[in-house]
């Protein structure tokens, strides 16, 4: 068995999380089921099925549903506090943080003895967890068999009864469509009221699907079986079913000395069925049992005081780690949102590559552990760093004070690592952009000693107007099916083809598209407002304008489309540089 450090340090830590917390589970409801002692059975089992489940459910599946709830902007400080002590309150066990060289794969040829122990209790695991699961398949197997061979019967409240041979008392098999095993010569052992006890008994196993929650607690007890919780829970199920059996043959109306004659007589002339793969009559604490039968009053009902305590303590249950999710992602994005990721490694040196012709972006991009790009210069990086925008939107009038020295036309390589333990926040796609942009702000900083700042200036723009000619656009009423060959633009898709389509779009997402073709930036001025699907009628090649400085729209003809462009001017946001210097060699 391959067990790396990775696995034995990271998992145990986990597995002891979970265990505690679901310990604190299990000590709450003992709690509770002991101050509901006079009460029904059946809510003390739905208790202490509860406890069991929460052997399968981490509250680190409510936090991560949590998690998904968070708004996109960053809450107040307060909000970050409470998200923060929350957390803690159901994250009582944190593991130790590896450091990233310790993150690789071991090599086994030089083991240690963390991983020995490691790989030894996954054995002692997987052994203790097939002999549990192997007697629970044993006893099923056996169950199966008898059902198989029995004859049918009759059927009783649309339950099929099977009589069997041998000494199996009667019980309740099957999970989906359970059928009761009656032994044949029960009428002759047993008085009709004697045997119709009996099957009230039975019929309430079946109404709570009792051999269905067995079940789910045996695959807990196989998973779990080293836990000493585990075990009581499983006694505790079986005592408090066979109790709320009990109770309602009782409440049925039926005389509570001739059922528990009729149990008795069935324990000493039958043998007990397997308890965790069939639903029998004999089961629990028999003394116990025979005595309430004999002795209890009627069950108290919940007062109202005690149905807001357990209302309370489900709601802390499962409240407490969704309210840790929601507020501890809230504190997350806030506190990441402010928090640039430093490159630890950044290599800048003048390109090999020869200029290439033409507009184009660049070669590289944003990789899963940094950024690289090849055949850049400064401006393009500056722009990087400081546009919301794609490079398609670029303009020359975006920089203001870019140095018109020779090296500032210098094309370079730059590649750019961030650090190991950052990674998983990199690849994070809604705050990429952003952290890319402050980390080659930084970068600058550092390299080319760059100081600049953001101001808005007046610069010229068209202006997007609604032209004379009828629009080839339709408002959206209602939902839409995109097309597969769709791309994302703005908060819609775009079609391609030879008459493009933006579909689901706002006339500032589609300002912001036809930029890309143009010189200038394009501002919404249609007054439109709601979201559009547009049709843009394409311009033949040999009507296009390739002249410089670009036309307005060089690629489609907006007055076909139901628009017009006006020039004009608007204020814009603007780099302004006040320092810049050839950046330092490596």
């Amino acid at each position: 068995m391959k067990l790396d450090i990775y696995f034995a340090i990271q998992f145990l830590p986990a597995l002891v999380n979970h265990l505690l917390q679901t310990t604190a589970v299990f000590f709450l409801v003992w709690v509770l089921t002991a101050m509901l002692q006079r009460h029904r059975a059946a809510l003390r089992f739905r208790l202490w099925m509860a406890a069991s489940l929460k052997f399968l459910v981490p509250f680190s599946l409510l936090i991560a549903a949590g998690q998904h709830l968070r708004p996109e902007a960053a809450q107040p400080v307060e909000t970050r506090a409470v998200g923060h002590l929350v957390t803690q309150a159901v994250q009582p066990y944190a593991g130790p943080v590896l450091p990233s060289q310790m993150l690789a794969p071991v090599r086994y040829e030089k083991r240690n003895t963390k991983v020995y122990m490691a790989e030894g209790m996954v054995v002692l695991w997987m052994l203790g967890a097939c002999a549990v699961f192997g007697l629970w398949l044993r006893n099923w197997m056996i169950g199966a068999g008898i059902a198989r061979r029995a004859a049918p019967w009759m059927t009783m409240e649309g339950l099929a009864v099977r009589k069997t041979r041998g000494v199996l008392e009667p019980c309740v098999f099957g999970l989906i469509r359970p059928v009761l095993l009656m032994p044949e010569d029960l009428p002759a052992r047993l008085t009709a009221q004697e045997i119709d006890a009996i099957v009230a008994h039975e019929l309430c196993h079946v109404r709570r699907r009792d051999n269905l929650t067995a079940a789910l607690h045996a695959a807990v007890t196989a998973l779990f079986w080293f836990h000493p919780a585990v075990w009581f829970v499983r006694a505790r199920l079986l005592d408090e079913r066979e109790r709320a059996c009990d109770e309602g043959v009782v409440v049925a109306g039926n005389d509570r000395e001739l059922y528990a004659q009729s149990i008795l007589n069935v324990c000493r002339m039958y043998a007990e069925a397997p308890a965790d793969a069939m639903a029998g009559v004999t089961g629990g604490e028999l003394t116990q049992r025979i005595v309430r039968i004999m002795t209890e009053a009627a069950s108290m009902r919940l007062s109202g005081r005690r149905k807001m305590l357990l209302a309370s303590a489900a709601a802390l249950l499962c409240g407490l780690p969704l309210a840790a999710g929601v507020l501890g992602a809230r504190a997350a994005y806030a506190d990441d949102a402010g928090v640039p990721i430093p490159f630890e490694v950044f290599s800048i040196r003048p390109t090999s590559m020869a200029p290439q012709s033409g507009a184009g972006g660049p070669l590289g991009g944003i990789r899963p552990d940094g950024y690289s790009a090849h055949g850049w210069d400064l401006w393009s990086s500056i722009m990087m760093a400081y546009s919301p925008r794609d490079f398609h939107g670029w303009k020359s009038d975006d920089i203001v004070n870019y140095p018109k020295s020779s090296w500032a036309k210098t094309r370079y390589d730059i590649d750019a690592r961030i650090p190991a333990a950052d990674i998983a926040r990199w690849r994070e796609q809604d705050a990429q952009h952003e952290l890319l942009s402050a980390a080659l702000r930084e970068a600058l900083q550092e390299r080319c000693h760059m100081a600049a700042h953001v101001a808005q200036r007046e610069r010229p723009v068209f202006a997007l107007t609604l032209g004379k000619k009828p629009p080839k656009y339709d408002k959206v009423t209602g939902a839409q099916i995109y097309p597969e060959n769709s791309f994302a633009v703005g908060e819609g898709v775009l079609v391609p083809g030879n008459h493009p389509r933006l579909l689901n779009v706002s006339m500032t997402t589609l300002a912001e598209f036809l930029s890309n073709g143009s010189d200038r930036h394009i501002v919404d001025s249609t007054g439109l407002k709601g979201l559009y699907n547009i049709t843009l009628i394409r311009l033949p090649y040999e009507k296009r304008d390739a002249s410089e400085p670009r036309p307005a729209s060089p690629f489609f003809d907006l007055e076909a489309s139901g628009f017009s462009l006006k020039p004009t001017t608007a204020m814009l946001p603007t780099i302004v540089i006040d320092h810049l210097e050839p950046p330092t060699p490596n």
